[in-house]
This record gives C-alpha cells, structure tokens and sequence, in this order.
C-alpha cells in the first residue's frame, strides 16, 4: 500500500518532470518576445544599406550595379540576424525585402523606368532609416 509520503514524493517528481518538459518553450517563447541585444556588426550592415540605398543611381551604366549592391547587403543582414534569431530584425527587414524586390526585378529585366525608381529610393531611405533607428535605439 502507498504512504502519504511516497505519494507526495511521486506526485513531486510529476509535476517535476511536467515543468522541466514545458520550461524550454516558454524560455523560447519568452525570447522572442524581447528585443535583440545591441550588435555591432548588425549596426554596420545597416549604416552600410543606408549609404547605398542613397547611392542609388536610377539611370545610367550603373544603376544596376548600385540596386545589386543594395540588394546584397540586405541580405547579408537579413542571413546574419536570421543565424542570429534576432526576431524584431528580421520582422523589420521583411517588409524592406518586399519593397526591395520590384525595384531589383526591374534593374535585373531591364525593364526599370526611372520615376518608378525614384519612388522606390524614396520609400526604401524611409525603411531603412526606421530600421537603423531602431537598431541603434537597442542598449549597448
């Protein structure tokens, strides 16, 4: 017959192994709930899109080459982070990856017209400004 203490003690190691089962995916849960920590190389990816994204050249020999460019560095912060999963970075350069795609699909077609770039610059400087503002905002 069970004692009451043997039956605390099992219903003890229960709940233990309960908790113990469910505490990792509330951690992660909780993880991604908060905000990234200040990374410096994150930082400079981002300074580094804000000066291409107004090197835009929207006609000429190069504006495909300076759209490449734009495109190869959100990339690369899109892949650091994602290595990283950092989240709140990778939710804000999503939608910059979305606005990013017509203008670099047009570059790469040949089919680009350079209002509808000139507007795409302009959207994308908003993005990537609100982007690095809030990457630096993050305490060191």
């Amino acid at each position: 017959m069970f004692s009451l203490r043997g039956l605390r003690i099992w219903s003890t190691l229960i709940l233990l192994t309960i908790l113990t089962s469910c505490i990792p995916s509330g951690i992660v849960a909780i993880k991604k709930l908060m905000p990234s920590a200040y990374d410096d190389n994150e930082m400079l990816m981002i300074s580094n899109l804000r000066y291409d994204v107004r090197q835009v050249q929207c006609t000429g020999d190069k504006s495909h080459e300076t759209i490449v460019k734009i495109w190869e560095g959100k990339e690369k912060l899109y892949y650091y982070s994602s290595a990283k999963e950092n989240e709140d970075v990778l939710k804000m350069v999503r939608p910059f990856s979305e606005s990013m795609r017509g203008l670099y699909d047009s570059s790469k077609s040949g089919t680009m017209k350079e209002l509808y770039c000139v507007e795409k610059v302009i959207n994308l400087t908003k993005q990537v400004d609100i982007i690095a503002n809030a990457l630096a905002a993050r305490n060191k």
